[in-house]
Order: structure tokens, then C-alpha cells, then sequence
């Protein structure tokens, strides 16, 4: 028996929220009950057979036989996703039971920026504001129990004045990924640089010309791809992102070999949304563009062997019936917490009347959201304001360009 472990497969990750787990596939997310999440609890921590009956035995205040049964039920209950195995659970379960820590979690340092990409969504600037830093070391502090993994973004982070600073003073307790324009890194040593956990550089172009006419910055191309080949050459973990407008074969085949030249081992298509700068420049990703950059990748992924292409999919979905306006779970998975402090359930739904509340105006609106049902509350809130009320066709249009996983819950609460 103690060569018997149990384990989670067929999944990315599995996230502990209040009473129960989100399980995360690459198009999907399922929910497992409250009794699958008390077992996953227990998983957690030691997944060898023995003591996993022990704990939960204990956890459950069961007997011996009754527990075993249980156990049996939930890897029915569950097979696709967890099973025995003969090593240890290899998949990393988040999150807390009893508290409903993200997933994941977006801060904008800033929206200040050196480029002005045609399809930024923030339309961000040279001037902007920043987040004070003494906001974002408390924010950290609540959340670096479960939230293991923060995305810093902005605007240009590089720009954000305290930036090494704060990496410096916290990245050995939470791992830090970064999005950034690229053009600033080589301001900074590389081993500060190496503290993050990996750093996501976009690259607009397989030409100076295709890159320098998206972003407004002549000369950025040469400067943002010097900088992507020192990364690399310095064994930093790097994702090189391009946003597709319109599907070109030779471009996106140039691109991979780009990529590939200078050591890179992970890339990131995604798609244009039609909201802030992207709506005035007509340069919104087509759902049909889109499908083809997905099947010609998924015809050769053989060729692209030894990189790891992936698509930014913004319509993965849930699934099954959502009690949530977002059904993609922002909100309970994703916080995106803005410069002004607004915490948002989405990275592109920043409209005021969506967020979840302003931090700086409301220092305790982090640990309602953790601790309390808040977000239920918002929840409702926003099903009756913007499905129910007067300007429900406004909602429906705007929210319909951005993702069609906003819409009325299919479950009354």
C-alpha cells in the first residue's frame, strides 16, 4: 500500500474555491462537488494511498470500511480526472477550502507604455497612472497564502518605479510572471531579471516593418528582439506572444522559425478583441481567422516539434449549467486588478459598473471577496442590472464583443 498513490490526470490544474474545485482542461473547466473537494484537500498534501485514508478517515470521522468505500465512490464518481497511480500526484492542486482564493491573478502596475499598439485594449500611453506601491505589497501579502502565481502587467511594468524592488522582496515566496513590450529589459540586470518566473514578451511581427507599424515605435523591433535573444541566451524562461488579426500561413510559419532562431521554446498566438484602441482601428480577430490559425496549427504540430505553440483562448468555456454571469468562472478563478484599484472578474471588462470593488477606496474588499459571500452578492447584482433592467440591449451588445461567456446565469440561486 505504500507504493499505491492516487492522482489527478487528464487536466491542467485543479483549483480548491470555497466548497468546491475547478478542474481546468485546455477548452474546458468542470466543477467537482463538496465532497470530492474535501477529498482533493487531503490529496493536497500527501497523495500516497495510506496516508490519503488516513486523513480523510479522520477529516470525514468515519470508520475504516466507510471511508474506503467513500473513497472508492469519489474515483468513480471522478475517473476522468483522478485515479490510482504509481507515482505521486503530479499535478499541483491550489487554492483553499472555506475560502475563495483566485487562481490566477492579474495586477496593472500601470498604464503607462512606451508602444501604442493598434489593438491595446486599455488604450495606454506614455503618461498614465501606477498602483502605489505600499497597495500592491498589502495585496500580496493577502493573497501569497494559495495565490502562488501573480501575473504583473500594465501598461509597460518595466515602467512601474518599484518593480525590482518588490520582485526582490517576494519572489522566493510567489512566482512572478510578467507581460511585457520587451523594450526596457536591458535597464535592468539579468539577475533581477531572472527572479521572475518567466517573462512574456510581444512581438508583433516577423519583420521591422510588420512589428514598427503595429506598435508606433520605429525601431522597437530591432530593439524588443536583441532583448528576446538575450533572454534566452541567459536561460530565461521566455513566452514570445503574437495577437493574429488576420490569418496569414508564410507570416505565422516566419514567425515560428523567428521565434525558434533565437532560442525560444514557448509561443502564444491570441486574438483581437473589438474593444479601446482594436474598435477604431478595425483590426479585430474574425471568428473564421481564428479557426484557421487552429487548424493549421493543429496540422502541424509534428513540424513544431520541441516548441510549445498554445492559442490564448478567451472562450474557454464551462462545463455544464454556471450559476455565474461569467461563465468562464471570472470572478472565483481570475481577479484582474486595475491601477486605479477597481478589481475587475476579467481582464476586458472594464467597465465600472463591473467591478468587484475598488481596493484602495476599500481596503477590506479583498478579504470580503476571500472570506465572505461577496462575489455571490455581486453576482446577483449584476445578472439583475444588466440582464434584467433597462439597458439590457446595451449590455448585450457590449459584452457580446468581448466574450460570449458573459450572460444570465442558467442556475437560480
Amino acid at each position: 500500500m505504500s507504493n499505491k498513490f492516487i492522482g489527478l490526470k487528464n487536466c491542467r490544474s485543479a483549483h480548491i474555491c470555497g466548497n468546491i474545485t475547478y478542474v481546468s482542461t485546455d477548452f474546458s473547466i468542470y466543477i467537482l462537488d463538496e465532497i470530492t473537494t474535501k477529498f482533493l484537500s487531503v490529496l493536497k498534501n500527501d497523495s500516497s494511498y495510506g496516508t490519503v485514508i488516513d486523513c480523510f478517515q479522520s477529516k470525514m470521522n468515519l470508520d475504516l470500511t466507510e471511508t474506503i468505500k467513500l473513497i472508492q465512490e469519489i474515483l468513480e464518481v471522478n475517473e476522468a480526472f483522478i485515479g490510482f497511480s504509481k507515482c505521486a500526484n503530479q499535478i499541483k492542486i491550489t487554492g483553499k477550502e472555506g475560502v475563495a482564493f483566485p487562481q490566477n491573478v492579474q495586477i496593472s502596475l500601470t498604464n503607462k507604455c512606451i508602444h501604442l499598439c493598434k489593438h491595446c485594449f486599455k488604450n495606454c500611453k506614455k503618461h498614465g497612472n501606477e498602483l502605489p506601491y505600499e497597495k500592491v505589497v498589502d495585496l500580496i501579502e493577502q493573497l501569497k497564502e494559495e495565490c502562488q502565481q501573480i501575473e504583473l502587467t500594465g501598461g509597460e511594468p518595466f515602467l512601474y518605479p518599484y518593480i525590482i524592488k518588490l520582485v526582490n522582496e517576494y519572489h522566493k515566496e510567489i512566482l512572478f510572471n510578467i507581460t511585457t513590450s520587451g523594450y526596457l529589459l536591458k535597464k535592468f540586470k539579468i539577475e533581477d531579471l531572472k527572479k521572475f518566473n518567466l517573462i512574456q514578451i510581444s512581438l508583433l511581427g516577423s519583420t521591422a516593418s510588420l512589428h514598427d507599424n503595429f506598435v508606433g515605435v520605429k525601431g522597437s523591433y530591432e530593439i524588443v528582439t536583441n532583448n528576446i535573444r538575450w533572454l534566452c541566451e541567459n536561460d530565461i524562461e521566455v513566452i514570445v506572444s503574437r495577437t493574429i488579426t488576420v490569418f496569414e500561413q508564410k507570416e505565422v510559419e516566419n514567425f515560428i522559425e523567428l521565434c525558434r532562431s533565437f532560442g525560444v521554446k514557448h509561443i502564444l498566438f491570441g486574438i483581437v478583441l473589438d474593444i479601446g484602441r482594436a474598435e477604431y482601428a478595425h483590426c479585430g480577430t474574425g471568428q473564421e481567422e481564428q479557426k484557421k490559425l487552429e487548424d493549421f496549427l493543429k496540422e502541424n504540430s509534428k513540424k513544431y516539434n520541441g516548441i510549445e505553440i498554445m492559442i490564448d483562448n478567451e472562450n474557454k468555456y464551462f462545463k455544464g449549467k454556471s450559476r455565474d454571469v461569467f461563465h468562464c468562472v471570472g470572478g472565483r478563478l481570475r481577479w484582474y486588478i486595475e491601477e486605479s484599484g477597481e478589481i475587475f472578474p476579467c481582464t476586458y471588462c472594464l467597465r465600472k459598473e463591473l467591478s468587484m470593488g475598488n481596493y484602495i477606496e476599500d481596503k477590506m474588499v479583498v478579504s470580503k471577496l476571500l472570506y465572505t459571500n461577496f462575489y455571490d452578492k455581486y453576482n446577483g447584482r449584476i445578472a439583475t442590472e444588466l440582464f434584467k433592467s433597462n439597458k439590457k440591449q446595451f449590455w448585450n451588445d457590449y459584452l457580446n464583443k468581448i466574450c460570449h461567456n458573459i450572460r444570465v446565469p442558467e442556475i437560480e440561486k
